[in-house]
């Protein structure tokens, strides 16, 4: 018996070189002197979304509910595919590959 698998295609936005020379060069504790539109809310998408793929639970913070607004609607727009619930109130995403985004 065949079964077909569909496969689902999640775009996140492509990181500019000092982006990803970050990525690469992650450690467990990282601090990095970013400045104003260095695409830091597009790195935090990323480091995000990749881990969530592989079915892990991960958080996003912000100081300020308004700051969180952008980060949340953008998020929410690229896992909508592979999103079985998401909460609004809780900012709260779960993904058909059993990961979870909080924030």
């Amino acid at each position: 018996m065949k079964t077909s698998s569909k496969e689902l295609i999640i775009k996140l936005p492509r990181l500019h070189a000092g982006q990803a020379q970050i990525v690469r060069e992650a450690r467990r504790w990282n601090t990095v002197c970013c400045g104003r539109r260095y695409g830091k809310s597009v790195l935090g998408i990323d480091r995000l979304v990749r881990p969530t793929l592989e079915g892990k639970f991960v958080a996003y913070f912000c100081p300020t509910h308004k700051m969180l607004a952008e980060i949340w609607r953008e998020t929410r727009r690229i896992v909508k595919p592979i999103t079985t619930s998401a909460n609004s109130t809780d900012h709260r995403i779960e993904l058909i590959t059993g990961g979870l985004i909080d924030m």
